[in-house]
């Protein structure tokens, strides 16, 4: 008797072309045969077909067409297409533009771009379908937080190790909603819990900051745009220690690579230029917060290396593991206030 293989409600949701939510539905519907039910988790037979007739009633599977216009502007060039056609972003949900406000993605898009971003619009970028449903990219574009896993906190911890929130933070903050908004918030709480230091010169003072402000956005951005937001339960953190600042985003590398394993170190070559989420990718180069694909590495690095009395020890750091993907930037104003100690080494993946 061969036993059959089983996948998980995500691996299902891939293969069919479905969101998560749609697979547990028809999960919890019994309408895919020889399911085995684990406690809460679902195990289904690899080998089970996509369910068909009264069952595509319910779900609504992803509109090529919310796509079409990314793709008659170029906007999806040099993406492969299966990376396009199965992310997380161009998933269509059940929710109608018409039905919530995008006044913070309308007026940071016309600040940044000097274009005002128009009802046509949403169609080429792929954040509606032609029936005015939202795609994810859409979603994460309303002031109304409608995607749980759009969350992102802060913690400022008094030392070079996490503890308790109550005792050992010395600030904390939790953001839920749009990735404007995220955006604007983990800036902000950036500028405020770091320092710009100086030194004097003969004829003139030199700023020296902790950290490299548009090295932070750029890592910022780099985790709003790739994590993955499959992931449930999960958010982006901010982490700032005495010695170094860290952001770390759920998922490891996207894009069709080999085995995934731990990479420490800036080994830019190793991780893939392709977006985990193309749509999402593709709007926030637009409005320039990003550059390109794979530019986003290398410019936190460069970014770096512009700050006054760099060397080699402050280069940052970037760590890959199958769940998960961080930046590490060192506080290169650390070195002196421990009293010139190596410095700012970075006291490895911040758990």
């Amino acid at each position: 008797m061969t036993i059959p293989e089983y996948i998980s409600v995500r691996q299902a949701a891939e293969k069919w072309q479905l969101s998560p939510r749609q697979v547990q539905w028809l999960c919890k519907s019994e309408m895919i045969p020889g399911l085995i039910r684990f406690g809460r988790s679902w195990a289904i037979p690899q080998t089970a077909p996509k369910p068909t007739g009264p069952a595509q009633e319910k779900l609504r599977p992803k509109s090529q067409k919310a796509l079409a216009g990314l793709a008659d502007q170029g906007a999806l060039d040099n993406v492969p297409e299966i990376v396009v056609s199965n992310s997380f972003d161009s998933k269509v949900i059940e929710h109608k533009k018409a039905d919530y406000s995008f006044t913070l993605f309308e007026t940071t898009y016309r600040q940044r771009t000097g274009e005002l971003f128009k009802p046509e619009d949403y169609l080429s970028f792929g954040l509606v379908n032609q029936e005015g449903f939202l795609t994810q990219a859409g979603s994460l574009m309303a002031d109304q937080r409608l995607s749980y896993n759009s969350r992102l906190f802060c913690t400022r911890w008094n030392g070079l190790v996490k503890g308790s929130v109550f005792d050992d933070a010395l600030d904390d903050k939790e953001y839920e909603g749009g990735l404007i908004y995220l955006l604007n918030n983990g800036q902000d709480f950036v500028k405020n819990n770091t320092k710009v230091r100086f030194k004097k010169e003969a004829r003139s003072r030199v700023d020296k900051p902790d950290y490299a402000e548009r090295a932070v956005t750029e890592a910022l951005v780099n985790a709003l745009i790739h994590r993955d937001y499959w992931f449930m339960g999960c958010e982006i953190h901010i982490d700032i220690f005495d010695n170094r600042l860290a952001i770390t985003s759920p998922g490891g590398r996207p894009g069709p690579q080999g085995p995934l394993k731990a990479i420490p170190g800036p080994d830019l070559e190793f991780l893939s230029p392709w977006p985990r989420n193309p749509v999402i990718a593709k709007l926030f180069q637009k409005m320039k917060y990003a550059q390109g694909q794979g530019t986003g590495l290398p410019k936190i690095i460069e970014e770096t290396k512009k700050l006054p009395d760099y060397h080699q020890g402050y280069l940052p750091e970037f760590l890959v593991t199958e769940s998960s993907f961080m930046v590490v930037l060192k506080n290169l104003n650390y070195e002196k206030k421990a009293k010139g100690r190596p410095g700012a080494k970075s006291q490895g993946p911040v758990r």
